[in-house]
């Protein structure tokens, strides 16, 4: 059984298949889906903890 893994031009992996991502491309459609406000605020909520 295959995987597809995401790769660009030069044949390296990107998105979640990359070793390193630290986000699943669901989370990154979630936070490209928000208001700018909305974003600003999630900001400021994460840096006050």
């Amino acid at each position: 059984m295959y995987k597809t893994v995401a790769v660009n031009d030069a044949g390296l992996r990107i998105g979640e298949d990359h070793p390193q991502a630290r986000y699943t491309n669901h989370e990154i459609d979630l936070v490209k889906r928000l208001s700018r406000r909305d974003l600003e605020r999630l900001i400021a909520l994460a840096q006050s903890v």
